[in-house]
């Protein structure tokens, strides 16, 4: 059973559409890369950041495959990280150090589920990381975002596009605050599985959704119906098994870095793919 097997069978259960699900599982290891590793090419770098929306009427389960992901990338704790989060007493820190809600304290920082973006201005410069490569020290500015709803944070707003533009190239992003120090983000990251119906992501974009910059970076991944309407919703041993492979094989992504390079057969498939898509 191959990673992405394993994965499939773990969500068994699942109602989501099947393109859902697999998709769910993309956004997963893309999140765990980071900027961490990339492809050289003459170019420059890519890194394997994805910008995915699911999109579908209420109730297609949407969420369902979103949930999950999160569940996963929260696997992995930041060791010797202060994971207090202001505002909570003592009892409910405890609860919040348990299931790892502090970005911070996360080896990939996953945001908040209805995420602005003052919001991530607010957090992102605080998650910046040292990493070192060939005996060079550098750095990177990695989160994730799992959103129900795309449009908490992609509202049609030009400083919105600007941003999400800057951080699918992994480039550097400085804004000025009216109320505050400016905002520097240093190597930024940024991977999202969002979710969105027909209906309000054109409302809030609008006809100019057609030609817009960012919705050529993003994948848009469409579904109308569940692919099942399941009530067993207890986990068998094969199914827990299943997501202790996943586990691990994320594992192994976040504890990569550097440069990889595609073996002959990959290689042959993204140049086919990217000469007739």
């Amino acid at each position: 059973m191959n990673p992405l097997q394993a994965w499939q069978h773990w969500q068994e259960n699942c109602e989501s559409p099947d393109n859902y699900i697999n998709f769910g599982f993309y956004s997963l290891v893309a999140a765990a890369c980071e900027r961490r590793v990339w492809l050289t090419t003459s170019r420059g770098p890519v890194y394997p950041n994805l910008y995915t929306v699911l999109v579908g009427p209420a109730g297609v389960g949407k969420g369902q495959v979103i949930k999950p992901v999160i569940e996963i990338l929260r696997e992995f704790k930041k060791p010797d990280t202060d994971t207090s989060i202001e505002g909570l007493n003592d009892d409910v820190q405890g609860i919040a150090k348990l299931f790892n809600l502090n970005p911070k304290g996360m080896r990939v920082p996953v945001g908040p589920e209805s995420a602005t973006l003052a919001a991530l201005l607010n957090i992102m410069p605080s998650l910046t990381r040292p990493m070192t490569f060939n005996s060079k020290p550098s750095c990177y500015t990695a989160i994730f975002l799992g959103l129900e709803e795309l449009t908490t944070l992609v509202n049609g707003e030009d400083v919105v596009k600007d941003f999400l533009l800057a951080a699918y190239d992994c480039g550097h992003f400085r804004r000025e605050l009216k109320c505050s120090r400016p905002v520097t983000i240093i190597n930024m990251c940024l991977n999202f599985l969002a979710g969105t119906t027909p209906d309000t992501f054109r409302e809030v974009m609008g006809t100019r959704c057609l030609t817009d910059g960012f919705t050529s970076r993003t994948w848009f991944i469409y579904a109308d119906k569940k692919r099942k309407f399941c009530l067993e919703k207890s986990l068998t041993d094969s199914m827990l098994l299943a997501r202790g492979e996943v586990v691990r094989f994320i594992q192994k992504i976040v504890d990569l870095s550097g440069a990889l390079e595609l073996d002959p057969e990959a290689f042959s498939y993204i140049k086919s793919w990217y000469e007739t898509v």
